[in-house]
């Protein structure tokens, strides 16, 4: 599942982010890209923001504006490029303990065009595994030099591949948002953890994580798996006056896949 081109135009008047589940206090950017890249896109976010307060982690020598003292720390890197190692630095260990809530960097490529001799995720590895390190990997926002903004599980090869090898044994699994590291530990969880009554897993996206649970339990000849999603549907008559949306719990107790797993 692609981007969706068009409707993530950053610099639009009516842009929005989708809504998220968390308010969002602090924000850090990240610059990555060239300078009026980077001034446009923070202005933008700080409007967008108008109540946050604002981390700049950059190379050492870049300038930013002020923009109206939004800005509450900066933080500087010698290097031409965020360094591997930074998250074990002492600002690196700093920003993870600032409670920051989401994070923007800027990438020097339309992130549409699939001819890139290299892709994004492994051009930009070093922004993207510290925000991993920093526990801020599914916070992230990416702007590319069009002004759309994407997410890292959206460019993200381990996590758009069909297939996952485990343990010399292929699980073909729908496009879904787990790492790697995540779908380990469903596994694991499944096929070791407590075993006291049934699995029931709660927002199942495509059905990947239904599936790895299921060939998991299964391998151990334990648990059923039940998934469940909500849909959202117009209120009926009888709702009317209430809430704008009404939400519809949907059983997937065989959601894509399961099938062939035997559940």
């Amino acid at each position: 599942m692609g981007p969706k081109y068009g409707s993530n135009f950053l610099l639009a008047f009516d842009y929005e982010l989708p809504p998220l589940s968390k308010p969002i206090k602090k924000i850090l950017f990240i610059d990555s890209s060239k300078a009026e890249q980077s001034r446009l896109s923070l202005k933008k976010i700080i409007q967008l923001y108008p109540d946050a307060e604002f981390f700049i982690l950059k190379k050492e020598g870049v300038e930013f504006p002020n923009y109206g003292k939004k800005i509450l720390e900066e933080f500087t890197y010698k290097e031409n490029k965020l360094p591997n190692d930074f998250h074990l630095s002492e600002n690196g260990q700093y920003i993870k303990n600032a409670n920051i809530d989401l994070v923007f960097f800027c990438a020097n490529h339309d992130i549409r065009l699939d001819a890139l001799d290299i892709s994004i995720s492994l051009i930009y590895d070093n922004i993207l595994k510290f925000v991993n390190e920093i526990k801020l990997y599914d916070w992230t926002c990416i702007v590319d030099n069009e002004f759309c903004v994407y997410y890292p599980h959206q460019i993200e090869t381990d996590r758009s591949s069909n297939s996952w090898e485990l343990r010399s044994e292929i699980i073909e699994l729908p496009h879904t948002m787990l790492t790697v590291d995540e779908k380990k530990t469903l596994f694991d969880l499944a096929a070791n953890g407590p075993s006291a009554g049934e699995i029931v897993n709660i927002g199942i996206y495509l059905g990947g994580s239904s599936i790895i649970l299921a060939k998991a339990s299964k391998s151990k000849n334990r648990e059923k798996v039940h998934s469940f999603d909500i849909s959202i549907r117009e209120p009926s008559q009888e709702c009317q006056g209430q809430s704008k949306f009404v939400p519809v719990w949907r059983s997937k107790s065989v959601p894509l896949g399961l099938k062939n797993i035997g559940y």
